[in-house]
This record gives structure tokens, C-alpha cells and sequence, in this order.
């Protein structure tokens, strides 16, 4: 008798704890029609193992990429399984989804004007999605890291990502994307904004709260250094043009400046003439003779005036004695 009062006693534990996980495992009904749909808007993938369309359990029968929390789906991750179809606007319904990432597939089409509500982190780069972004992502409060890269995401960035209040990563480049994003930096707490590589690159504008290093990448830092090299001789050439006389020549202070290349000759100031050379050393002999022909004659020594009266006053004393 006590034996078996024993095994009803163990298998009423064991039929508890089954149906007790069961309850535990049964997955929010909003979520299996979100999910559902979603399959459907993939076209059935095989590679989405445990997925169907007739209802079903996913987080009891641990669909492909789920993860739950109690009977919610608090993150689904898809990436790189060559999925195709699109987006659905059903994952709205999906209140509790923290991460959404679909990146490397093939989902074609545009952004859903609806989105999970309280992700924090979404990953929809390296897909074939088109279209202009709309206010897709108005009121995602709680998102901190958008990747929309490597798209053909179109259109000028809409005020929807200004209510992105906690976005500290954001990520557009290689999509087809226009405008300013100079109040995106100065509304949003990022940290780490790219946006290289669209059709007709941002207007950039970035307070000093967001680091260029942080916002750039290498490749953008050098054609920045470029630019700002290019500005600088540009106004270094306008300050010495400036200084140059409205008459084209050098000031006195300039005359003794060193021979200077120009229109394949040499060029040097002398006396406020200009002297002419194809060569350093013919510059040098024109030189010369600039100075020889300035240089004044050099009056006769004494001595040669002494030598030149002396015969006449020997010839004048010959003639006295004879």
C-alpha cells in the first residue's frame, strides 16, 4: 500500500511539472500571429526549422532564431540564412522583442511603417531593402542601435529618427540617401554614426559632443585631411597674392630676394628691374651686366695724371738748355 501510494504521488509531481512547463512554454498568442505572418512574408523558408502557419508553440518548440522570455519572444535572430521575401508589419504586435536582426538575407522591399515597439536593437543592413525610410521609426524610444547599411534605402532622413532619444549607434552608409544629419547629431546621444558611401553624401554638421573619429572612418579621415590641405594652400596663395603691388613689382624690402623659378626661367629684382634667365648662370651674367651698366665711371687716379705730365716737364727743361 505504501508503495503505491508512492508512485501515485511521483507521477502526479511528474504530470505537474509537465503541464506547469507547458504553461510556462506556451508562447504569447500575438506573438505566434506576428511570427506566422512573418513566415509567410518570407515564402515559407526551409531554413526556418520548427516555423509554421498553423499556429503552434514557438518558444515551447524552440523555433529557428527565437529566444524567450517566459511565453514572450524577446529576440529574433535571422541573420545570413539567404532568406527572401519582405518585412511584415505585424511585428508591431510583438510588444516585448528587444532584438531584431535580419541582416544578410535578401529581403527586398520597403521599411514597414510599423515596428516593433520597444526593440533596442534592430539590424536590417546587407539586404536588398528600397525606398525612402518614412516615419518608420517615430517613438522607438528605447532603440539604441539601428544598422540600415549596405541598402537601397532612399529619400532625405526624416524627422522620425529625432524621437530616437536613446540612439547611441547608427548606421546608413552604402544606401542612396540625401539631406542634412547635422540635427540627428545634435539631438541624439550617438557615438557612433556612419554614414560614408551614399549617392550625394550628408551635409555634416556635428556638434562637438560626436568625435570625427568616431564618425568617420579611415577612409573619410584622409579625404578630410586632403580637403583641409587643399584649403590650406589655397589660402596661404591668397595671402602672398595679396601682398604682391598693384604695379606687379616688389617691394624694396623684396629686392634681395633669391632667384626664383618661373614659366621654366629665373627671375630676380635689381634696382626694381627685373632681370631675366633661362638658366641660373645666364641669369647671373644678365646681372652682371645690369650692374656694370649702373655703375657709375670710376674717375682717373692721380698717379696716371702724374706719369701722363711728366715727359712734358722733362721736354721743357731739354728745350731750356739748349
Amino acid at each position: 500500500m505504501a508503495k503505491q501510494s508512492a508512485w501515485m504521488c511521483f507521477a502526479l509531481i511528474f504530470i505537474s511539472a509537465i503541464l506547469a512547463s507547458q504553461a510556462v512554454a506556451f508562447t504569447d498568442g500575438r506573438d505566434v500571429t506576428a511570427l506566422e505572418d512573418f513566415y509567410e512574408a518570407l515564402n515559407g523558408p526551409l531554413q526556418l526549422k520548427g516555423w509554421r502557419l498553423d499556429g503552434g508553440d514557438p518558444c515551447g518548440e524552440s523555433w529557428v532564431g527565437l529566444s524567450c522570455s517566459g511565453s514572450s519572444v524577446i529576440h529574433l535572430k535571422l541573420q545570413g540564412l539567404n532568406l527572401s521575401g519582405y518585412l511584415s508589419a505585424q511585428l508591431y504586435n510583438m510588444f516585448n522583442l528587444k532584438t531584431l536582426d535580419v541582416s544578410s538575407n535578401s529581403i527586398v522591399g520597403e521599411i514597414p511603417y510599423v515596428l516593433p515597439p520597444n526593440a533596442t536593437h534592430m539590424n536590417l543592413s546587407h539586404n536588398l531593402l528600397s525606398g525612402p525610410v518614412g516615419n518608420a521609426f517615430t517613438g522607438l524610444q528605447n532603440l539604441r542601435e539601428l544598422d540600415l547599411s549596405y541598402n537601397n534605402l532612399t529619400g532625405s532622413l526624416t524627422s522620425s529618427f529625432g524621437s530616437l532619444t536613446n540612439l547611441t549607434g547608427l548606421f546608413l552608409q552604402n544606401n542612396n540617401f540625401t539631406g542634412s544629419v547635422d540635427y540627428l547629431a545634435a539631438l541624439l546621444p550617438l557615438t557612433d554614426l556612419k554614414i560614408q558611401d551614399n549617392d550625394n553624401y550628408f551635409d555634416l554638421v556635428f556638434p562637438g559632443v560626436v568625435s570625427l573619429s568616431t564618425v568617420l572612418q579611415k577612409e573619410e579621415k584622409r579625404k578630410i585631411m586632403y580637403l583641409l590641405f587643399v584649403f590650406l594652400a589655397v589660402g596661404v596663395g591668397i595671402v602672398l597674392a595679396s601682398n604682391i603691388p598693384k604695379n606687379g613689382k616688389l617691394p624694396d624690402s623684396d629686392k634681395e630676394l633669391a632667384e626664383k623659378f618661373e614659366f621654366g626661367g629665373y627671375l630676380k629684382e635689381v634696382d626694381g628691374q627685373t632681370v631675366e634667365g633661362r638658366t641660373k648662370r645666364e641669369l647671373a651674367r644678365n646681372v652682371n651686366k645690369v650692374e656694370r651698366r649702373k655703375k657709375p665711371p670710376s674717375p682717373p687716379k692721380k698717379q696716371i695724371q702724374l706719369i701722363c705730365q711728366q715727359p712734358d716737364e722733362d721736354f721743357g727743361d731739354h728745350d731750356a738748355e739748349v
